[in-house]
């Protein structure tokens, strides 16, 4: 499982966050896509059955012809 993290909206309301698969590109199956760096920090809104996510950088790395 990823790192999560609950925030609470100012309307009360509550979001879950999940970090990138690529903070772990060792543990990733999208770890070609992780950024130059080799780890990703990004975190992504969830729902809250999510059990892996990668978030919109590396998503787009992905896809060719999309600069991120």
């Amino acid at each position: 499982m990823w790192k999560t993290k609950e925030i609470t909206r100012p309307n009360g309301t509550k979001k879950r966050l999940m970090i990138c698969q690529n903070s772990k590109p060792s543990e990733s199956k999208w770890a070609d896509f992780a950024p130059e760096g080799g780890v990703c920090e990004n975190w992504s809104e969830v729902a809250h059955n999510t059990t892996a996510s990668l978030c919109h950088e590396c998503t787009g790395r992905s896809v060719g012809g999309m600069k991120v």
